[in-house]
């Protein structure tokens, strides 16, 4: 039998990189091969030292002296790919990696998913889904999509793909985009610049995070918390955000235009210069908001609430003000005049 002394403190780091335990690796049969494929690879001095170094820093470089920038991102491509610098290492490998488990699916070509199972109705749009944001988002990982400017640590992005939970994890410019990511937890977590275009996030927590400069164009936030965080720049034209709760957010330029805020909940929040032309707010609450500047133009503010809100320079021609609070407290009667 061959004595491995580092096959343990491999795995612990394994699972820690791919975010499955030890007993899913453990399960694929390959732990024993991995380990003699990288010790080969980077040499008993390269592999401790990959083993000491640990999981990547923020900037998705190793620290330490390991044989490369990105030996640890070279050992997730393996786990989920069977591939060591583009070379399959074993035909096993392939039915093995956690790539087909992350977008729960078999391997093409290798495991029949059983007799009969044709008779079952599949959930079509959920099981797409999640199978194509799960897709981009591991071969983004392992094979280095998106460059030196996709900057979030793959610990993190695999720690939200696996527990749809990553409060105060570093999602910076994570392409996200059509997620289903339904109910999640990433409050107090870094997603500047973040693609999440399309992305189900209803009913998500992000409240304190850091959304500056991020895409959710067409994004569903129903009910979802975003209160004091920092959405400046952020595009969120033609997203859904009905219920959501924006309380002290900060929007400061934010794209907003065609998007539903209906009894949204505004309060304190800092909308200067936002673009929030034919957006619905029909029932939102704004009040003590900050909304010099911005373009309301069009826009659906039937029995919103504005009491105490700064509308200094605000572009309110065509809006629907029906039933509205004005800051003034009195209720206005009708439509703004046209543009």
């Amino acid at each position: 039998m061959t004595h491995r002394p580092h096959l343990a403190p491999f795995l612990a780091l394994s699972a820690r990189l791919t975010g499955f335990s030890i007993v899913d690796l453990e399960g694929t049969g390959m732990a024993e091969l991995y380990h003699d494929v990288v010790l080969e690879a980077l040499g008993h001095d390269g592999l401790e030292a990959l083993l000491a170094a640990g999981p990547p820093g923020p900037s998705g470089a190793d620290q330490g002296p390991t044989q490369g920038p990105k030996a640890s991102q070279r050992l997730i491509r393996l786990w989920y790919t069977g591939l060591w610098d583009d070379a399959l290492v074993d035909p096993q490998a392939y039915r093995e990696g956690l790539l087909w488990r992350a977008i729960e699916t078999n391997p093409p070509g290798s495991r029949p998913p059983g007799y009969g199972t044709w008779a079952l109705e599949p959930s079509l749009r959920a099981t797409l889904a999640r199978g194509v944001a799960s897709l981009v988002l591991v071969l983004s990982l392992v094979l280095g999509w998106g460059g030196p400017a996709a900057a979030a640590s793959d610990a993190d992005l695999l720690r939200l793909q696996q527990a749809n939970n990553c409060s105060g994890c570093d999602l910076t410019a994570a392409p996200l985009a059509r997620s289903d990511l339904y109910g999640v937890a990433i409050s107090s977590s870094d997603l500047t610049g973040a693609d999440l275009s399309g992305s189900l996030l209803n009913d998500a927590r992000l409240v304190r995070s850091t959304l500056v400069d991020a895409n959710l164009e067409n994004a569903l936030l129903i009910g979802a918390d975003l209160s004091g965080s920092q959405l400046s720049g952020a595009d969120l034209s033609n997203s859904h955000l009905t219920n959501a709760i924006l309380r002290g957010a900060v929007l400061r330029g934010a794209e907003l235009e065609g998007a539903d805020l209906s009894s949204a909940d505004l309060r304190q929040a800092q909308l200067v210069g936002a673009h929030l032309a034919g957006a619905n707010l029909a029932g939102s609450r704004l009040q003590n908001a900050d909304l010099s500047n911005a373009d309301l133009s069009n826009a659906d503010l039937r029995h919103a609430d504005l009491r105490k809100a700064v509308l200094d320079g605000a572009r309110l021609c065509g809006a629907d003000l029906q039933e509205a609070l004005m800051p003034d407290g009195r209720r206005a009667d009708g439509l703004s005049p046209a543009c």
